[in-house]
């Protein structure tokens, strides 16, 4: 119920006394009438007072449900959205959702390798990962909306015997190769991802299995959780 509804509401109800109490005061004695109209009275108070306590409940309840509400989905069937190929790169990628009524500001995301072979590289420590549009690392996801976060991508040849990188902003860079610490060899390694808009307390993490190939465009990753 919105102020001017309340407003009617209360309007409504004044009339509706004043009316009652001009009935009583045709067909009722005094003495009768005084009881009536108090117990009217209290009526009509503890009815305002249900109606304020309504109002800021629902006013209360719209806050706290007013919050982003961050998911994730992959279909690594889906070509052309999640492993597109540009130029001699393949890139992987997820489309992560804001499934709230608010916007999730400030939107970042990392990758850990948490498995791998016994090569120093790609290092463990988390990575900025760098979102499809604009090519930022902080994006607003508005919400009901999604984007796409670059995660790993493949290229042609290879750069130090490594066929695959993690999609940091400097190994994406197309004007310069990518670093050998976000490298992977051939072989079968696992990462983790954590997700954070900076309006949400708890971050998303999601798991994924990555199998690198010599021939670039075999590259896959497959999701191991949810």
């Amino acid at each position: 119920m919105n102020r001017n509804e309340g407003l009617a509401v209360v309007g409504i109800s004044i009339i509706t006394v004043l009316i009652i109490i001009g009935i009583l005061f045709a067909f009722v004695k005094v003495s009768e009438l005084t009881s009536v109209l108090l117990t009217i009275a209290g009526g009509g108070i503890v009815g305002l007072f249900v109606w304020g306590f309504k109002s800021r409940f629902e006013k209360a309840m719209t806050v706290i449900e007013a919050k982003p509400k961050i998911a994730v989905d992959y279909d690594e069937n889906d070509f052309d959205q999640y492993s597109p190929v540009l130029g001699y790169r393949k890139i992987l990628r997820i489309r992560v959702k804001n499934d709230g009524n608010e916007v999730a500001k400030d939107c970042e995301a990392w990758l850990k390798v948490t498995k791998k072979n016994s090569d120093p590289d790609p290092t463990t420590e988390e990575k900025f990962l760098q979102w499809t549009k604009h090519d930022v690392t902080k994006l607003d996801i508005p919400r009901q909306d999604s984007a796409f976060l670059c995660v790993v991508f493949s290229i042609k040849a290879g750069f130090f015997g490594q066929f695959a990188f993690v999609a940091t902003p400097k190994s994406s860079d197309f004007q310069k190769p990518p670093r050998s610490i976000d490298g992977f060899k051939v072989g079968t390694y696992e990462f983790k991802i954590r997700i954070k808009p900076a309006n949400i307390d708890e971050a998303l993490f999601v798991t994924f299995k990555l199998d690198v190939k010599i021939n670039w465009k075999e590259i896959s990753m497959s999701k191991m959780d949810g």
